[in-house]
């Protein structure tokens, strides 16, 4: 039997338990970075918390459907961390590359994953690395649970600098580094 601590995180590192809420202190800025409401939520659930003005849930499902380009609003991703996350990591990066859509995610700080190399790190235009370990509500425990991995906000859009300026006190945040076909440039 496993300590009660660690059996507490362990939903972290399997696919039990899908549905994480944002906490309100990460919605905040993104929802001032919204001007006041997200447009769409694309993998909704229940009892989440982001109120977007479109939420998909898991019988919509997101990965099915186009997004909406940055004209139209801010698309907020906080996918399941489960295997289902190299789904979620192409589609924002097609999303963005694609469809020019606006997109802030909350997703785990895998920087050594095949998903973040190939898919989220091309697409992002800046990075908030989230200072100690993000509180996620999970609806299937009723409580609040600190992530047992770094949590990584990403930007993938136009306003850069909104989105340092709303990040800045929640951890290291930067703007991507610039890149030549595919490949990132070193500078010296």
């Amino acid at each position: 039997i496993m300590p009660k601590r660690l059996s507490d995180m362990a939903v972290h590192f399997s696919s039990e338990d899908e549905h994480w809420n944002t906490p309100d202190n990460i919605l905040k800025p993104i929802r001032r970075m919204a001007g006041g409401q997200i447009y769409l939520d694309p993998c909704s659930n229940p009892t989440s918390r982001v109120g977007s003005v479109l939420a998909w849930d898991e019988a919509y499902n997101g990965l099915r459907h186009k997004w909406v380009p940055h004209t139209v609003g801010l698309t907020y991703c906080n996918p399941p961390y489960g295997r289902k996350i190299i789904r979620w990591a192409k589609k924002i990066n097609s999303e963005t590359r694609d469809r020019q859509a606006e997109i802030v995610t909350v997703l785990p700080a895998r920087v050594d994953t095949s998903w973040w190399h190939n898919f989220i790190k091309p697409s992002a235009t800046a990075f908030c690395f989230y200072r100690g370990r993000l509180r996620f509500y999970s609806p299937a425990r009723k409580k609040i649970t600190p992530a047992p991995f770094p949590t990584v906000i990403t930007y993938h859009g136009p306003r850069v600098g909104l989105f340092l300026e709303e990040f800045a006190s929640f951890g290291w945040t930067f703007p991507a580094p610039p890149q030549i076909q595919g490949k990132q440039m070193i500078l010296l």
